[in-house]
């Protein structure tokens, strides 16, 4: 007698699969499966606040500044200053701070805190036309200048460029710039083709 071969369960377990399948699309189609993962923010928490990589710096307004301090709590300064503004404490943030303050270093809390307090000019301006020599044991500093298209000068960078040697002839003032108080003077000195200007502090040198 023959025997019958037995039924697959195959074809169950294929068309099981496929309604299985089939009700799991359904599910997502139908928006009943898990919910996306979404940037929700955490209690607490502000989303978008500039929190991350945009946050604008903040100014650490006891920090002690001083000549060769840079950065923004030189320029918030050089802003109560009211002189130039470039970040860099040098020789002129220095005297309008002197000026002012009657010191040479001073965070921007103490500054805001500190009266007013103007000390007399050191000593009376020489005059144009007047010879200058350095004055100090240690050198003059010198300062590079440049004169604008109305014949004004200005100091050209904070840091000075050269130093003169106690007793040097430094040149013939041509102009006097007053600094909150103090003074810097414009000096030629003839070369063999040209003339060389530079600007030197009142108290490094004196006349002869």
């Amino acid at each position: 007698m023959e025997k019958k071969p037995k039924k697959s369960n195959k074809t169950v377990l294929i068309i099981g699969g496929g309604l299985l399948a089939a009700g799991v699309i359904a599910a997502i189609a139908s928006g009943s499966g898990s919910d996306p993962i979404i940037s929700n923010p955490e209690p607490g928490t502000d989303a978008g606040n500039g929190n991350g990589s945009g946050t604008t710096p903040t100014i650490n307004r006891n920090l002690v500044l001083k000549r060769g301090s840079k950065g923004l709590e030189v320029r918030e300064l050089q802003s109560l200053l009211q002189v130039k503004v470039d970040g860099d404490f040098g020789p002129i943030t220095e005297t309008a701070l002197y000026s002012v303050r009657a010191v040479t270093q001073i965070s921007i809390n103490q500054f805001n805190a500190t009266p007013v307090k103007i000390p007399p000019v050191p000593q009376t301006p020489f005059k144009v036309g007047q010879n200058l020599m350095s004055s100090l044991r240690s050198g003059t500093r010198q300062y590079a200048v440049s004169q604008d298209a109305a014949g004004k000068w200005y100091i050209q960078n904070n840091s000075h460029d050269s130093v003169a040697g106690f007793g040097t002839d430094l040149g013939k003032i041509v102009a006097v710039l007053s600094a909150s108080g103090q003074y810097f003077y414009v000096v030629v000195k003839s070369g063999l083709f040209s003339n060389s200007y530079k600007a030197v502090r009142h108290t490094e040198a004196k006349s002869y």
